[in-house]
């Protein structure tokens, strides 16, 4: 593969409404977190059901998974999966104020509705750990590192991500590196491009796997002075990547730094609050699913008909490669806040995803009325906004 040269560039938050990844909307997640955050769910008013779109496509994406599970003969994981979410306990207040209170997650590496939430509350620890570095280390400056390497084929990709994994541990250590870096949040994406073998009746393939790392870096002031001694250009941070992993040929590496767009003041930077605001778009790239169920679970168009074949192809191979692994991982000035924050470990089997601890009164976030449990079940049942059945939450009568 051959290396197109890039410069440093900046990296600017996407534009409103926009996001280079249709399955990780940056506007959309960021009025998600805050519309949940501030204890508030959508719900038809007349039907009881949960209008969120996000939880009933992720729930259908998941029983997929589920029958997917089951036709490879993983009959426990098949179960597992398909009781994730069939439940969701809200407090709600009697303004219809709701949060989620309760729920079964089975924490599956490719659940759709547990990756959502273990992203969603990824943000939210990558933003409480930044806000403590701009307190503790202000002049530090912000990277955006994506290092990869070539396609591997199923057959190689345990493979690949153990030797990704360790040339990350060498990169860190090289002394270029190391002078600089203050802190790191290191994530594993891994992606199932399509393969056209004849463009004229269309005939294609998804037998190779992309994985690669999405690292926010957190560097000295001095990284940007004194060029020689401290700036790593883009062709010396690939040259660095190619011998940790000990590649025989140069790998696409991409290095932006975090900073205001090209219209922006510079002296918007200075500002804490615009400083928050441009580290949004790395957080949210950094922070993103670790597999997007669009990779793995295959539809036919836009008719939701599933092609199996290449569904239990990448479910098979993903769930084996990921399993027992740690697809995130925090260093320096990063991982020290998190421990002082006491932030759980989201990959942890006891992760808690629905984030809620409740001491005494429960009161609502927004009206401080009191608040009562409302539970929800996913079933088959009418739907009056497109009049028929179809499966989806609707709250249970008491």
């Amino acid at each position: 593969m051959s290396k197109k040269e890039k410069t440093t560039s900046e990296f600017a938050a996407p534009e409103s409404g926009k996001c280079n990844n249709s399955d990780f909307n940056y506007t959309s997640i960021l009025e998600d977190l805050q519309y949940e955050e501030n204890g508030n769910i959508r719900i038809n008013e007349k039907t009881g059901e949960i209008k969120e779109n996000n939880w009933k496509e992720k729930k259908r994406r998941n029983i997929l998974l589920s029958e997917s599970y089951k036709r490879l003969g993983k009959l426990k994981k098949s179960e597992k999966v398909s009781n994730c979410g069939e439940y969701l306990v809200f407090n709600t207040c009697k303004n219809g104020h709701k949060k989620l209170k309760k729920a079964y997650f089975c924490k599956d590496r490719l659940c759709p509705i547990c990756s959502w939430r273990k992203s969603r509350m990824m943000v939210s620890q990558l933003h409480q750990i930044l806000n403590v570095s701009f307190e503790e280390k202000p002049n530090m400056r912000y990277l955006f590192l994506t290092l990869t390497v070539k396609n591997c084929n199923e057959n190689r990709v345990s493979e690949t991500i153990d030797f990704m994994m360790k040339g990350f541990e060498r990169l860190n250590k090289y002394k270029k590196v190391k002078q600089n870096l203050l802190g790191f949040f290191r994530a594993l994406e891994i992606t199932r491009p399509v393969i056209i073998d004849d463009l004229s009746t269309g005939k294609c393939r998804m037998d190779e796997y992309h994985p690669h790392f999405h690292v926010l870096l957190g560097v000295s002031s001095s990284y940007f002075k004194g060029k020689k001694a401290n700036y790593i250009t883009t062709k010396e941070w690939y040259q660095m990547w190619q011998k940790a992993c000990q590649l025989d040929y140069e790998p696409n590496v991409d290095i932006r730094t975090v900073k205001p767009r090209k219209e922006q003041e510079k002296a918007n930077w200075d500002d804490l609050e615009h400083k928050k605001i441009e580290l949004q778009g790395a957080i949210l790239e950094t922070a993103k699913y670790s597999v997007k169920s669009s990779d793995y679970i295959i539809e036919k168009g836009k008719t939701e008909e599933i092609n199996n074949r290449f569904t239990d192809e990448g479910v098979n191979i993903l769930s084996n490669a990921l399993a027992r692994r740690r697809m995130l991982g925090f260093g320096g000035i990063f991982r020290d806040i998190k421990k002082k924050l006491k932030l759980q470990d989201l990959e942890s089997k006891n992760a808690d995803l629905v984030g809620v601890d409740e001491i005494g009164d429960c009161l609502c976030p927004i009206c401080q009325n009191k608040m009562f449990e409302e539970i929800y079940s996913w079933h088959f049942g009418f739907n009056s906004e497109i009049e028929k059945k179809e499966n989806n939450y609707f709250k249970l009568k008491k």
